[in-house]
């Protein structure tokens, strides 16, 4: 027959000791973390060895799938060294979202109760951060026709 657990009561804790599994099988409460992983890629040799006598249709996906990265990684280094680095590109509502931003953090309230705040009192501020926005959006439009057009 199993003995009852001991009760430990105004227990100082000096250290915990992290570990992968609990040691005391009858424990009711057992603190412990397991580190995350780290993510493993496959080296180059591993890609071939595990792509030899692959078909063709598989060969292909992975191609396009590499040429497709090495084009993401060369478009940002052209728009990084080109210093075209837009944030209303990446994020259309950027300037009404920072101004709510703002907001949120003096008044201390949440992304939502912060925009409907901002609603109600300064209609202003917020027609004038979507006026940019818009801006914003018109030029990369017209950006985007006039590279298209060159």
């Amino acid at each position: 027959m199993a003995r009852k657990p001991t009760r430990l009561r105004n227990l100082r804790i000096k250290e915990i000791s992290l570990c992968e599994n609990g040691m005391n099988q009858h424990a009711e409460i057992v603190l412990h973390k397991a580190a995350d992983p780290a993510p493993e890629y496959p080296s180059a040799s591993e890609m071939a060895k595990a792509l030899h006598g692959a078909s063709p249709e598989v060969l292909e996906i992975v191609k396009g799938q590499i040429a497709a990265h090495e084009q993401l990684l060369a478009d940002f280094k052209k728009m990084n060294d080109e210093g075209n680095y837009d944030m209303n590109a990446i994020e259309p509502d950027h300037h009404y979202k920072q101004l709510v931003r703002e907001h949120m953090e003096k008044a201390d309230m949440t992304f939502e109760n912060a925009a409907v705040d901002l609603q109600n009192r300064r209609p202003d501020k917020v027609a004038l951060a979507y006026q940019k926005d818009e801006a914003a959006y018109v030029q990369r439009q017209v950006d985007r026709r006039d590279r298209t057009n060159v």
